[in-house]
């Protein structure tokens, strides 16, 4: 089928990795008896925030790993959205994890309710709700059918999509699939599926490519339903 076309973009200069390892144990992992420094989990700009489902990062779901239950006809990952992931064909063009404002960013951060928070709202308007996941710029056409715990959930949190955040100079760090950091522009990463779908190009607006079938997906990034507005330019 001849070679993928990859799009093309400069590396942007490597932040300073000191002030997300300083302390931290030799795993890397997070302890609630370690100070807020000392885990990588944490996100220096939003030190405020705790490490859980209301979070700092948020990983590629919808492509690089969702069991969500989905048994869409066609979709050859049943009884799961994208479980196991089977192909990665740019890893060097795919956004593995990225700074996450989760679902909100109009109302100021809050926990996630639970035994710690008995009385928080989990309202969707909440910067970091659910932002231990990033949603891509179109859905898969499997994900409208998706369910979590039994209910409809085609996004992140139900009907609303999350989105990479800005908190860097007006941009968001990320890993991506091959290893390596890079801030990455919204406008660029919310374009197309380019930077998510594993392909390193979107081929679902030409019917006639050999890839069509490789990505189709929706054609709206905002469910005209969820109430949520799109975030970043023109939806």
């Amino acid at each position: 089928m001849g070679i993928l076309p990859l799009r093309t973009r400069a590396f942007s200069r490597r932040t300073s990795t000191g002030c997300y390892v300083y302390g931290a144990p030799s795993t890397g992992s997070y302890s609630a008896d370690l100070p807020d420094r000392a885990t990588v989990l944490r996100c220096p700009s939003t030190a405020h925030w705790d490490v859980g489902r209301n979070n700092f990062y948020g990983y590629n779901h919808k492509y690089l790993g969702s069991t969500s239950d989905n048994t869409m006809v066609g979709n050859s990952y049943r009884p799961y959205e994208t479980f196991p992931v089977k192909e990665l064909r740019a890893p060097a063009e795919t956004i593995a994890f990225g700074d996450c404002d989760g679902t909100g960013w109009t109302m100021p951060w809050g926990p996630e309710r639970g035994e710690d928070y008995p009385d928080a709202d989990h309202n969707p308007n909440r910067l970091g709700n659910h932002g231990y996941v990033l949603d891509p710029t179109f859905i898969p056409l499997r994900s409208p059918e998706t369910h979590s715990g039994g209910e409809l959930e085609p996004y992140a949190w139900h009907f609303h999509r999350t989105f990479l955040s800005d908190r860097h100079l007006g941009k968001s760090n990320a890993v991506i699939a091959d290893g390596h950091g890079e801030r990455i522009d919204r406008r660029q990463a919310y374009l197309d599926n380019a930077l998510w779908n594993g392909l390193g190009f979107d081929p679902a607006d030409n019917p006639d490519s050999p890839w069509y079938a490789t990505d189709r997906h929706v054609d709206y990034k905002i469910n005209p339903g969820s109430g949520q507005e799109w975030r970043y330019g023109e939806p």
